[in-house]
Parts: structure tokens; sequence; C-alpha cells
């Protein structure tokens, strides 16, 4: 075991915060958390999570974590925000759990980057790319933990990883200036080079499935933080949508209330 490699895990990013100061930066701290909310509940569920996620503490920390990040209360992530937790409150955990493996067991939605990154890849290109993703790991020094024999493009993966720089970079704020860039620097590249080309696809497709439970509220929340991400950052330059004959046309599909 490479002893030198943090996990990431939820439980790394809890530690890594709460070694914070309050000097540190608001809108790091409130990034990093949000990323993490949402990891947890791409997972599969289980009674700990969905205690965590239901949990007034985290559910205070995430509205605050919201707050930070868009102070206008009629900003399109606030509303966001309200909406989905409006439909958490309404779920149980059992029909939560029952939902998800409805939509993402029985393959009506994926849950990795390479189901949506190029519908005309080779299997060679894609294990190249998910080479690439765990390389990305292993050069910050950290590396994914599966739950449920997940693989490294799993979307879980991926939020945990940004929650996990954005979590150092926060820590590294006013102490460690130049790791703080680098985290930063490392955060952004990543958006840019793999959420932001993927994750808006899983949304729409989830939406499209789903649009009246958490899970359609999951989507679009998804969605509209990941386009605020993607307009913070410098130069991003947006890809023409791809054809994408790997996914069928979204079907709504009968849930449990």
């Amino acid at each position: 075991m490479d002893t030198s490699k943090t996990a990431i895990s939820g439980e790394f990013v809890r530690k890594t915060l709460t070694q914070v100061r309050q000097s540190a930066s608001p809108q790091a701290l409130a990034r990093s958390f949000v990323y993490r909310f949402l990891a947890r509940l791409f997972q599969v569920p289980d009674p700990d999570s969905w205690a965590w996620l239901n949990d007034p503490a985290m559910q205070s920390r995430f509205w605050n974590a919201v707050q930070v990040l868009s102070p206008d209360p009629a900003s399109p992530l606030k509303k966001a925000a309200e909406e989905f937790a409006l439909y958490l409150a309404a779920e149980d955990f059992d029909s939560f759990r029952r939902n998800y493996f409805t939509i993402f067991s029985t393959g009506l939605c994926k849950l990795n980057e390479t189901d949506y990154w190029r519908a005309d890849a080779t299997p060679v290109e894609q294990a190249q790319r998910l080479k690439s993703l765990a390389a990305s790991y292993r050069q910050n020094n950290l590396v994914p933990v599966a739950r449920n024999g997940e693989r490294v493009d799993h979307i879980c993966f991926e939020l945990e990883f940004v929650a996990a720089l954005a979590a150092q970079e926060a820590s590294a704020i006013g102490r460690k200036d130049e790791e703080a860039k680098r985290c930063a620097s490392a955060r952004e590249a990543f958006l840019r080079n793999h959420l932001s080309h993927w994750v808006p696809q899983l949304s729409h497709q989830l939406h499209g499935i789903s649009p009246s439970t958490a899970f359609g509220a999951l989507a679009r929340f998804t969605d509209v933080f990941l386009k605020e991400e993607s307009r913070a950052l410098p130069k991003l330059h947006r890809p023409a949508r791809a054809a994408t004959p790997r996914l069928h046309r979204p079907r709504a599909v009968e849930l449990a209330r």
C-alpha cells in the first residue's frame, strides 16, 4: 500500500476542512462542501449517507455554502437548491434508495465519464482515458477507494476529487500560497477537461428520466452549479455538443413516492 497517497473520500475532506483556519477563503470552503454533498447524493444510498444528508448541521452547511457561492437571493443556484431541498425533504430512505436503483442500476442513466465521453471511442481509447484520470489523482497524491466496485471515472470519485482539491486549496491559503495556487490550477483543469464535458449530459439524461422527483431536482442543481463553476474558469472553451448514440432518448419512469 502506498502510504504517500491519500484516499479520496468524504472522511478525508471532512478532516481537511476541520484543519482549515477561519481566515481561509470562504469560496474554497463552500465549493469543497458542495462538491462533497453532491458526491454523497450520487453514491449508492445507505443508512449512514442518508442520515448525513438529512442531518440539520449538514443541511445548514449546504445552505451556507450556496449563500457564499451565490449571494443573490434570486440566483439560479439558490432556486435550484431550494427546489432540491423540497424534493429531498419529501423522500424517505426506502423510496430514495429504490429510485436510485431504478434509474442507475438498470442502465437508464450512467454514472461513468467514459459512457458520455465519445460515442466512437475504441476500448483502447477508453482505457487511456481511465489511465489519464488515475494519473490526475496520483499527481495530487489522492487515490480513489471503491465502495461498490466503481471505476475511477465514476461521478462520485470525480466530485470527491474536486472537493479534496478545494479543501486543500482552502487549507493552504495564507500559509502556503504556491500550494494553494497549484490546487486551484489542478481543480480548474479537472473541471475543464472532465466534469464540464460530461456531467451536463448526465444531468440532462437524469432530468428527462425523472423530472418530478428528488433525482430530477438533483440533476437541475448539479447542472446549474457546474455551469456557475465553468463560468468562473478563465478562458473556458466549450466544445460543441457531440452526438452521443450511446444514450437513448430520456424517458420518464414511474418512481416510488
